[in-house]
C-alpha cells in the first residue's frame, strides 16, 4: 500500500515464475478503479549448458579448436560465449544449438563456455585441452667427412609440448635406420 505520490511500492517475487499484477487506486470517498493486470516474470534458475565438444583431455595438433554444444532455459537463452582462461569471450553462433571455432594458443589449456538467459543468470563449464606447438625447426650442419666424422644437429620445441623427435640417418645405398 502507497499513500503518497508518487504512487510505487516494492515487491519480492516469492519464487521462479511468472505473475499477474494489478493495481487499484481508492480516493476518500470509497471510488475505486483497477488497471489491467501485467505479467512479469521473475527468474534466477541458470540455463542447462551441455558442450559437446571438445570433450576432456582432448589433444589437438592444431590451435583452432571447435567447441560446441546445446543450451535451453524456461525463458530463452540470450548467450553463449566461448574462451579460454584468460583471453577473452567470444560469442558461440547460435544459443540452443550453439558452436564457436576458437583460436588457442599452444600448451595445455582450459576452455570456458558460459551461457546466459534473458535475466541474466548464466551457467559455465569447462573442457581442459593441450594444444600441440608445430614442431621446432631443425638445422643439420654437416661438416666434410674428409675432415670430421661429426655432423652437428639441433632443434627445438615449446617446452612441455610433447613433441619428441628422431634422428634418421643411412649410408648411400641403405635404408634410413634410427641413429637416437
Amino acid at each position: 500500500t502507497a499513500s503518497t505520490a508518487p504512487y510505487q511500492v516494492s515487491w519480492s517475487a516469492p519464487s521462479t515464475g511468472s505473475y499477474a499484477l494489478s493495481a487499484v487506486a481508492t480516493d476518500l470517498a470509497g471510488n475505486s478503479t483497477t488497471d489491467d493486470d501485467t505479467t512479469v516474470s521473475y527468474d534466477e534458475t541458470p540455463p542447462s549448458l551441455t558442450v559437446s565438444a571438445p570433450t576432456n583431455g582432448s589433444v589437438f595438433g592444431s590451435t583452432s579448436v571447435g567447441v560446441n554444444g546445446s543450451a535451453s532455459d524456461a525463458n530463452d537463452v540470450q548467450s553463449v560465449e566461448v574462451r579460454y582462461v584468460g583471453g577473452s569471450w567470444y560469442t558461440a553462433s547460435g544459443t540452443t544449438s550453439w558452436s564457436y571455432t576458437l583460436s588457442v594458443p599452444a600448451g595445455d589449456r582450459t576452455i570456458a563456455v558460459r551461457a546466459t538467459d534473458v535475466f541474466g543468470n548464466y551457467s559455465e563449464t569447462t573442457r581442459s585441452v593441450t594444444i600441440l606447438s608445430a614442431p621446432g625447426s631443425i638445422n643439420a650442419t654437416s661438416i666434410n667427412d674428409a675432415v670430421s666424422d661429426r655432423i652437428d644437429v639441433s632443434w627445438s620445441s615449446v617446452p612441455g609440448s610433447g613433441i619428441t623427435y628422431h634422428l634418421y640417418g643411412r649410408k648411400s645405398g641403405d635404408s634410413y635406420a634410427e641413429l637416437v
